[in-house]
C-alpha cells in the first residue's frame, strides 16, 4: 500500500500485523491474478480499464513508469525517473487519467525525502487533474488520501479513501493506507480488520 516509508513509531511492532514496503513490488502481479480469480462487483468491472489511453506509447512509458515506482522503494532516486516518464507519457496524452495519479502518487514518495518541497501540492495537483478527467476514478481519489495522511488531515485522508473504495470496494491501496489511518488512530480492531481484508484481496 502507498503510505510513505515510515508509517510507524520505532516502538511500534508493525511488522506483525501489516506488510512492510517490500512487498510493495509484487502488487502489480497480484492485481492481475486478483482480477483472474476475485468475483468482481459490477464497479469495480467499470473501474477497470478506467482513465486509461488509446496511445500504445504512453500507455508504455507508464508501464515502464509503474516498474520504476516499485523499486524506488530501494532506490528513492527511480522515483525521479518514474516521474520523467510519467511527464513524457502525459505529453503524448493529455487525458491520461491514470498518468497524472501514477505521477500523483511518484510525487508523494519524493516528497517523503524532501517534505519542505512543494512535491505535496504537485501531487494533489496531479490528483485533481485525474479526476478532472474521471471523476470516479478510484485511484485518483486513493492518491489523495496518503497525501491529506502525511499532511496530517486525517478527515480528509479518510474521505478520500471511502470515496476510492466506494467506487472500488477492493481496490486493496485504499484499503491497507486506511488501515493505516485506523491504526494511527489508535483504532486497533478496525485496522486489523481492514488489513486483514487487505490481505485476502491481494492474495497474501
Amino acid at each position: 500500500y502507498e503510505i510513505s516509508r515510515s508509517d510507524w513509531s520505532s516502538d511500534v511492532c508493525s511488522s506483525d500485523l501489516f506488510p512492510s514496503h517490500d512487498m510493495v513490488a509484487r502488487i502489480s502481479d497480484e492485481e492481475i491474478n486478483r482480477i483472474l480469480d476475485a468475483k468482481l462487483t459490477a464497479e469495480e468491472v467499470i473501474q477497470i480499464g478506467k482513465g486509461e489511453t488509446s496511445n500504445a506509447e504512453a500507455y508504455d512509458l507508464l508501464f515502464r513508469a509503474k516498474r520504476l515506482y516499485y523499486e524506488g522503494f530501494g532506490d528513492p532516486t527511480l522515483f525521479f525517473k518514474a516521474a520523467e516518464l510519467l511527464k513524457k507519457a502525459i505529453e503524448l496524452d493529455p487525458n491520461y487519467a491514470l498518468a497524472y495519479t501514477w505521477l500523483a502518487k511518484t510525487y508523494f514518495q519524493i516528497a517523503y525525502d524532501d517534505p519542505n518541497g512543494s512535491w505535496y501540492d504537485m501531487s494533489l495537483e496531479m490528483s485533481s487533474k485525474a479526476l478532472e478527467l474521471e471523476p470516479k476514478l478510484a485511484e485518483g481519489y486513493s492518491a489523495r488520501g496518503i497525501v491529506y495522511y502525511d499532511l496530517g488531515q486525517y478527515a480528509k485522508a479518510k474521505n478520500m479513501l471511502e470515496t476510492a473504495l466506494s467506487f472500488y470496494p477492493n481496490l486493496s491501496d485504499a484499503i491497507g493506507n486506511l488501515a493505516t489511518i485506523e491504526f494511527a488512530q489508535g483504532n486497533l480492531l478496525e485496522a486489523l480488520s481492514l488489513q486483514t481484508k487487505s490481505a485476502i484481496v491481494t492474495g497474501k
